[in-house]
Order: structure tokens, then C-alpha cells, then sequence
């Protein structure tokens, strides 16, 4: 981290976080590193904003991701620290988490899976890991 910090955190402007009532389920909605706060990239301690919704209330989290990638070994060690972070973001809160990542470039694996991971942490619902990808999954609340 560079002090002061440089990048994409002085980019975004952040906002109290909120759930919201979409036909009477009771979600929330996370950008990026803001699920899994990755230590090279948060400049403040792991805020868990997934257990933060999870104790408004929130059911569903839905999460955009637009990661970086190079098929390098640092893409292999992100890869499976998003996905660890997902699922056990999910288990800990006890929430269902709609995740998606970008897919560009189109010859190299996303920067995270994408896919629906259920309360107790499993994937009920995961996509390929390259390219574009489309899915639907019917979450019962």
C-alpha cells in the first residue's frame, strides 16, 4: 500500500451501507474487493461487510466483480482466495451470494468464479472459468 493511497480507492465514492427490499426478500449488494477486502488492495481492516448485511437482514448478497488477471501464479493464488472468501463469507453469514466476474480477456481464466454459493457455503450454481458464461438459478426463500 502506498501512502498516501493511489489507485482505485480514491475513485469511489463510499456510501453507508444498505440493504434493499426486492419483492419482499431483503438483499444487499457488494462491488469487488468490498466482499473479500484482498489485504494489497484495503486500506482499512477486513470491514466483513458480508456479516454487516447479513445482520440487516439481508437473504442474498449480489456481488460484480471486475478482477484483474495475467495467467500468471498471482492469478492462480487470487483465484482461490476468491473463492475461499465467497464460500466462506457464506457460511459465516448464512446468506446466498449471486457473484459475477467480468470475463475479459477472453483466453484467460476469470479473476474469480462466478456462480450462486448457498448459506452453508457450497456452490449450487458455478459457470465456467473463461470466457463469457451465462446462468439462472432459482433461489428459494
Amino acid at each position: 500500500m502506498e501512502d498516501p493511497p493511489q489507485g482505485e480507492i480514491n475513485h469511489y465514492a463510499i456510501q453507508p451501507l444498505r440493504t434493499y427490499n426486492f419483492n419482499g426478500i431483503c438483499i444487499g449488494g457488494l462491488i469487488c474487493n468490498d466482499l473479500w477486502a484482498n489485504p494489497s488492495c484495503t486500506p482499512i481492516p477486513d470491514p466483513h461487510l458480508t456479516q454487516q448485511l447479513s445482520k440487516m437482514g439481508a437473504k442474498i448478497i449480489f456481488h460484480a466483480v471486475n478482477g484483474g488477471r495475467n495467467g500468471s501464479e498471482w492469478s492462480d493464488v487470487a483465484w482461490h482466495y476468491h473463492e475461499s472468501n465467497l464460500r466462506m463469507r457464506a457460511n459465516a453469514g448464512k446468506i446466498w451470494i449471486v457473484t459475477v466476474d467480468n470475463c475479459y480477456p477472453t483466453d484467460l481464466r476469470c479473476s474469480a468464479p462466478s456462480g450462486v454459493i448457498n448459506p452453508q457455503g457450497n456452490w449450487v450454481c458455478q459457470t465456467d472459468s473463461k470466457g463469457e458464461q451465462f446462468f439462472s438459478y432459482t433461489i428459494d426463500i
